[in-house]
């Protein structure tokens, strides 16, 4: 749910930008073998995957993992910052860890300098998913790997492939496969451009696929399909879509702006959408004006009017002193944390603590929620 230091997780869309003639190297940048090489619409399904996507009857360790209420799942670090979340991981807190998938490229700065061949000075980027070593948490709960993958500019037979990649454990590895696959659209710069979804593979579409695959025996049956959906800017027929498509789990984008989240999921309730599928809230431990302000943007919601305001407590209370803003943050995590438990179909919640000090200010409140 977060793309900091060139990392991508929960982006399922991006905003539209201006067009610019940047194919001659497309080839070079974007994964092998791209959707389409003309403007042609994508097939929902190919000829392998016709049937309708329904999902199957949900394994016992779906059950296991919601089991009780609230259901704790933690941002992974990967990458350069891999191992920082460890004492938080092993703390026994959190029933799953979502693993992000880091894109080929995060930003138009960085892709129009790969397409002028220069070096800029970016954090590390990768273009295929993370794994991450098991390690032992401090109770002797199960903890669930939830894989995110993002179709970017990969063709439907790679996201096939990948999906399929993401359920194995290599012979003698020490990597736990997939217990679920978080499918995300992507935010790769060229889905930002007008008409790409004529030319990519979105969320919805790769749902299908998964659930498609699953049903053939190719993934295994009890691997969740997780999916993502942003409720301060999307409305609930987009969660609909993704429900029928066959997502069991959703993870929301942060209510940053309350009030439009308030609206969102009483509409979700009122029309009682989720069915059997669980919702998970997103809350991002803010830590700073300047990390509300990097969240407000991820979310697309950094130009809308009531961003100012959500930032401007963060400001005042850093102009009094350090201490002032971190029992100010304490404050504000914790009560959208609670805010967010009063719904009854929230199921639980995501945590991304992508600062130091957002880590530090995490423990104290997973011990409260703990039990």
């Amino acid at each position: 749910m977060c793309c900091v230091a060139g990392r991508h997780h929960l982006t399922d869309s991006a905003v539209g930008v201006p067009s610019i003639s940047l194919f001659m190297r497309l080839k070079q940048l974007c994964p092998a073998g791209m959707a389409h090489t003309r403007m042609s619409k994508l097939p929902v399904s190919s000829a392998s995957f016709t049937a309708s996507a329904q999902p199957v009857k949900l394994q016992g360790s779906i059950h296991e993992l919601f089991s009780h209420r609230p259901v704790m799942t933690l941002e992974r670090s990967v990458g350069k910052f891999s191992g920082a979340d460890t004492e938080l991981w092993q703390s026994g807190h959190f029933g799953a860890g979502i693993v992000p998938d880091l894109p080929v490229v995060s930003s138009w700065k960085e892709f129009g300098a790969k397409l002028l061949g220069r070096q800029i000075a970016a954090p590390q980027v990768l273009n295929t998913q993370q794994k991450i070593v098991v390690s032992e948490p401090a109770s002797q709960r199960r903890q669930w790997q939830v894989q995110t993958l993002a179709a970017q500019t990969y063709s439907q037979k790679q996201m096939r492939q990948r999906i399929i990649e993401a359920c194995i454990c290599p012979p003698g590895s020490m990597q736990q496969p997939a217990d679920a696959l978080l499918l995300l659209s992507g935010s790769h710069p060229l889905r930002q451009m007008p008409l790409s979804d004529r030319w990519f593979t979105d969320s919805i579409q790769t749902l299908k696929m998964a659930s498609e695959l699953r049903h053939a025996g190719d993934v295994p049956p009890h691997v969740a399909l997780w999916a993502v959906e942003n409720p301060l800017t999307n409305s609930t027929d987009r969660l609909k879509r993704k429900i029928d498509a066959g997502a069991e789990v959703i993870v929301t984008q942060p209510p940053l702006l309350w009030d439009k989240f308030e609206a969102w999921i009483s509409s979700v309730q009122k029309q009682m959408l989720l069915g059997n599928t669980r919702l998970i809230v997103g809350c991002p431990m803010v830590s700073s004006a300047a990390n509300m302000k990097f969240w407000l943007y991820l979310c697309q919601l950094y130009h809308q009017p009531e961003a100012a305001a959500a930032v401007q407590p963060f400001t005042d209370a850093a102009a009094e002193s350090k201490q002032c803003l971190a029992l100010y943050c304490q404050k504000y995590n914790t009560d959208l944390v609670h805010k967010v438990l009063q719904f009854s179909d929230v199921a639980g919640i995501h945590v991304m603590p992508l600062t130091k000090q957002a880590r530090q200010q995490t423990m104290p409140l997973m011990q409260s929620l703990s039990w």
